[in-house]
């Protein structure tokens, strides 16, 4: 190849690579004058190379990020995951994000995808940071009703495997969440009305 594989935290391929990568642009930039759209178009291509060859699961979990609005794409992206051997794990209230992220050289799928970002995931990433990971569905409920989760979000949450995590089955999810977000609602309405 061009360039040699490098080893994170060794600082000679991570030299080597920076001496080569600087020889190419050489070539490119003395071959090319500097408003040939040519020449700006290979050095976006040897970069978006190099991120996809020496980075795959990060730079996958970006570009899936990029389209997440469009299924078609991210369906097309998954599947070039699978082939280039990168596992895409499930969604997860306490470990994913509102985009796909990488999780121990996995990506993680975006929790709850629009549904999450509709929900406000500001709200439930900070909740989470201050209030620690989320113990079970009732701890979720507790501490985000009454901000940007309602019904149908929790109901996305559960059917994307969010809550998997949190244990129980989304079965069991889906019987009792209205339940709970009732009583965390009256529960709080009589806190309010100090009865």
């Amino acid at each position: 190849g061009i360039l040699p594989a490098p080893c994170r935290g060794n600082m000679a391929s991570i030299t080597e690579i920076r001496a080569k990568s600087k020889k190419y642009f050489t070539v490119i930039s003395q071959n090319m004058p500097l408003t040939n759209p040519m020449r700006m178009f290979a050095v976006v291509s040897f970069q978006t190379a190099y991120l996809k060859t020496h980075y795959p699961v990060e730079f996958m979990a970006a570009l899936m990020t990029s389209v997440i609005d469009n299924p078609g794409k991210v369906s097309e992206y998954i599947y070039s995951c699978r082939q280039m051997g990168i596992k895409i794990l499930p969604p997860d209230i306490n470990k994913g994000e509102g985009s796909f992220s990488v999780d121990s050289g996995n990506i993680r799928y975006a929790c709850g995808d629009q549904e999450y970002r509709k929900a406000g995931d500001e709200s439930i990433i900070k909740e989470e940071k201050n209030g620690g990971p989320f113990s079970n569905l009732k701890d979720f409920i507790e501490r985000l009703s009454g901000k940007e989760v309602n019904k149908r979000t929790i109901e996305s949450f559960i059917k994307s495997g969010a809550f998997d995590s949190l244990g129980g089955t989304r079965k069991q999810f889906m019987v009792v969440y209205v339940q709970i977000l009732d009583q965390v609602n009256r529960e709080r309405k009589y806190s309010m009305d100090g009865t």
